[in-house]
């Protein structure tokens, strides 16, 4: 059953780093970043932020689906021989 509620949290992760990266924008958000520590905000970061993180749970919520049994409420243990 866990494996179901690990999936529902990859999704959500996905969608906030989509809508993170991708409709607000890593130029946008890097200017808040400046905006409130004073410190720019490295391509490297913002390549993170845009490619790779979106990538990384990609794969990894494929690699979760692709392990995933079918859900059954049949019991593995049994009170009968």
């Amino acid at each position: 059953m866990d494996d179901y509620g690990a999936a529902a949290v990859l999704i959500l992760a996905i969608v906030f780093t989509i809508a993170l990266s991708w409709v607000y924008g890593t130029m946008r958000l890097g200017r808040d970043i400046k905006a409130m520590l004073g410190d720019v905000v490295s391509l490297y970061w913002k390549v993170l932020w845009k490619v790779v993180t979106p990538l990384l749970i990609l794969v990894s919520w494929w690699t979760n689906l692709a392990k995933l049994d079918t859900f059954s409420l049949e019991s593995k243990w049994s009170l009968s021989p």
